[in-house]
């Protein structure tokens, strides 16, 4: 057998180590390393498409959550705009960028509706300082036979019109477009 491989003129790979006891060495027929790089290339495929499909799948379940979470901040955003400022879309715990994102809608939607009800509140408190003045100036109007009843039913148009100057100015001093220079007042006096 041994001459057999030797005139078959096998070349051999010699691998040798140098260790603190000696030298190893380790040999291999140059056929079996040309037969394992002849392997490499469909083992390389097989670990590449192993890896690829495990990215592609991972990509989309995370895909699809992050769909799923932009759905819910499109449907919460819409049912804010058609009027309901009370619906909150932000979950109980804040976990990443897109929880702080919707967490920031929240709390802007939250001072929207502060503001809506802020507005609400002083119209309706408006019409009922704007009524007093208007139905007593319509029963002057309405019974007036000389001057002095002329007289009265322009002091109850003076009222309305300090009440429209008063409307004004807040909203003037809302926007921060006041030129009037504010006056101290004794609260003691107000109260």
């Amino acid at each position: 057998a041994a001459s057999d491989v030797y005139q078959r003129q096998e070349r051999w790979r010699i691998y040798v180590k140098t260790t603190s006891s000696g030298s190893i060495a380790a040999y291999t027929p140059i056929h079996e390393v040309e037969d394992a790089l002849e392997l490499l290339p469909s083992i390389l495929l097989s670990i590449t498409t192993i890896i690829l499909a495990a990215t592609l799948a991972g990509g989309l379940i995370l895909g699809l959550r992050q769909q799923k979470r932009i759905n819910a901040i499109q449907s919460g955003l819409q049912k804010i705009a058609d009027g309901d400022l009370s619906y909150r879309i932000a979950p109980k715990q804040v976990r990443d960028d897109v929880d702080e994102l919707m967490q920031g809608i929240d709390d802007a939607t939250q001072k929207l509706e502060m503001s809506v009800q802020q507005l609400t509140d002083f119209s309706r408190n408006v019409a009922h300082e704007l009524r007093t003045p208007l139905t007593q100036l319509r029963a002057v109007l309405e019974t007036a036979k000389d001057s002095d009843d002329m007289a009265r039913a322009i002091n109850k148009t003076e009222d309305v019109i300090r009440i429209f100057d008063s409307i004004q100015r807040i909203s003037r001093l809302g926007r921060h477009e006041s030129n009037a220079p504010l006056e101290p007042v004794a609260l003691n006096d107000l109260a």
